[in-house]
Formats: C-alpha cells, structure tokens, sequence
C-alpha cells in the first residue's frame, strides 16, 4: 500500500470551479514517489479576496495560468484513475470539502462521479488533541511544531503539507496508520454515486453534550434563543447587514427560511449564511407564512426520533392550505450557496459588533 495525499483549490472559494488539483504519492515510510500539481481553466471568475468573513487566498500561479489549461473534464479520467486505485490511502485535510468540489465538478460537467474512501488528517487532529472547533492545515502545523516549509495554496504543496502533519499525528498517535485506522471511524468517509459522507454519526448522548456546551457558552457562546443577544444581533443583521460573498441571482427575489433545529444553535453559521443568501439575491425570514424555500434538518431526540420542529409544522400548514414552498434539504441549501457544513463551520466569525448600537434597534 501508498499514501495519496491530494488537495484542491477553487477559484471562488469552494464551488465547482477547480483551478488546481495537488497530490503526492508517498511508501508506507513517507518517501515521496511523485508528486503533481495539475492546473486546470476552472471556467468561472475567481472571488477569493474581500470575501466578508473569510480570510483572503492568494494562489500559486497567475489567472492567465488557469485560463490557459485545459478544463476539468480533460483531467477527469485521470483522478478517476488515481482516487479510486486500491493500492493506495487517500488522505487530506479537511477531505470533505475536496470531495465536495469533486462531486460538484462532475455534476457541472455531467461526468460519471467518483468512487472512493479517504481518511482526514483534521478529524484525526481533533480525536487525538480533545479539540471540538476544525483547525486549519497552517495552524495544525504550528501545533505539531513542524518546520518544513510550504506554499499554501498551491494544491501540491498543501498536499505535500498534509503529508507531514499525518507523520506527525501518527507519531503522536503511538500506533502504525492501519491500527489507527481500524481502531476508530471518527476519521474516514467515502464518496459513491455524487455523494460523500462520513462513517461516524454520533450517538445521542454525544449530540446531547456537544448541544449542552453550546447553550451553557459565555464566550463564544452560539445558541440564538429569543431575548438573548445573538437572537438581538441577528434580528439586526437581516435588516442592516450586507450580503457576504459573490453576488449572483441565484435566490433572486426569493425567501428563504431554515428549520428551528439548526437555527436556534448556530448563531455563528446562521449570520454567514444570512449574509450568504443576501448575496445570492435573496432573503433569510423567520415566518413560514412568508418563505418560498424551506430548508429541513433532522435531529435525533433522546429516544432516537426525530425533534419536531414548529416552524417545519407551519411550513407544513402553509401547503396544505395552497402556498407554494419549495422543501429541500440544508445540504442542498449549502450546495447551492456553494458551501458545505464543515467549510460554513470553519469560516471565522463575523464582526458585528456594530449592530449593538441602538440606531440599529427593530
């Protein structure tokens, strides 16, 4: 067995549009064998500075470099051929979000999707380290006190970067990667058919406790719950707040509303996501009465049924009396934004501060 350690970049930041996609091969005793940066025209402008909320990405090569190489379909038999050999571990951090814009990238292309298992060096980070917030692959690498140096954003070097942290979360780890490997699912996912997920789901009592420290939160607290301040803040933001991201019309003229069991626990999130809709011409309500899409997310209770959600039961009375409301899933909500839960998750907060001056009261 080898290691294949890939990374994508995206000219907006993580939608279809792959500009570069990075890997290396490395043996079981981390000798590279080759590596590759495969630079392809992502066919889209690229949006990756002034992005409110997101941190600025400056890439390896000029835009002209991109436009001039040749599309993704080009290279698709290519990855199809390295991602799904048996003969190696595909490996990367914050995998995810790279299988993502794989998927993403077929679908836009109508090509056949990707079939394959991956493992995540992030995930293996926070199992190893207690953490429960994503860290960055610049930021892991800091914490594990490695001095090689890298050029980030330059998908092959990331990839070579992932190489090193995964070394070094081994040797921490005390343990050969396939003991590690075969001793939890926290880490690994696969992709079939156009759609990725994860191995581990966690149990209720986990979900209960991770719930619980959000509510109980002081600093950095992320519950919205009425008459609170984020509750306050985030009233405000819908009225004041500027869209976040590359405008588009893609929710043109539409309402858009997500159900109660994320809102009411993800202030954070829900604020960029706000300000995400915004940007795609469209608007965050609260009132079911006044939605046009209605994004659904199922929680488990206690006994392992799903949580009622009241604004879902309104949504439900509104079709039945007639109103026309689009029901979708908050994954489909986030594909079409161009996002995923662990790219929303990992973005960092937005200043608001502002808002808490009263000229902004409802």
């Amino acid at each position: 067995m080898k290691y294949l350690f890939f990374d994508i970049e995206c000219a907006d930041g993580g939608k279809a549009t792959i500009c570069s996609f990075g890997y290396v091969i490395a043996d079981m005793d981390f000798k590279i064998l080759k590596r590759e940066d495969i630079i392809m025209n992502p066919e889209g402008h690229f949006f990756l500075t002034g992005r409110a909320g997101r941190p600025d990405v400056q890439l390896a090569y000029p835009k002209e470099t991109f436009f001039r190489s040749p599309k993704f379909p080009r290279f698709h038999s290519k990855l199809k051929a390295l991602l799904e050999n048996e003969e190696y571990y595909i490996i990367g951090h914050s995998i995810g979000d790279d299988v993502t814009y794989l998927n993403k990238a077929c679908d836009r292309y109508n090509l056949e999707p990707f079939k394959f298992s991956y493992f995540d060096t992030q995930r293996m980070h926070r199992e190893l380290s207690g953490e429960n917030k994503p860290i960055s692959l610049e930021r892991a690498l800091e914490a594990y006190e490695i001095t090689e140096k890298f050029r980030y954003h330059q998908s092959v070097e990331d990839a070579r970067a992932t190489m090193f942290l995964f070394e070094a979360l081994l040797k921490r780890a005390k343990m050969p990667f396939e003991v590690y490997k075969n001793s939890t699912d926290r880490c690994t996912g696969s992709t079939e058919a156009g759609k990725s997920s994860w191995d581990y789901i966690p149990p209720e009592s986990e979900y209960k406790r991770l719930r619980e420290n959000r509510l109980k939160g002081e600093k950095g607290d992320n519950a919205m719950l009425r008459g609170r301040r984020n509750h306050t803040l985030f009233l405000r933001y819908l009225d004041f707040g500027e869209g976040i991201g590359e405008k588009s019309d893609k929710l043109k003229g539409k309402k858009v509303t997500i159900s109660m069991n994320y809102e009411t626990e993800h202030f954070k999130e829900m604020m960029i996501l706000a300000g995400m809709i915004k940007a795609a011409g469209g608007e965050y309500v609260l009132m079911a009465s006044k939605a046009d899409i209605f994004a659904t997310v199922d929680v488990k209770d206690e006994d392992g049924n799903s949580r009622r959600c009241s604004r879902g039961d309104y949504v439900r009375a509104e079709i039945e009396s007639g109103r026309d409301i689009e029901v979708i899933t908050f994954d489909d909500l986030l594909t079409l934004l161009g996002t995923s839960r662990e790219e929303l998750e990992s973005m960092p907060e937005i200043d608001v501060a502002y808002l808490l001056d009263e000229k902004y009261k409802r």
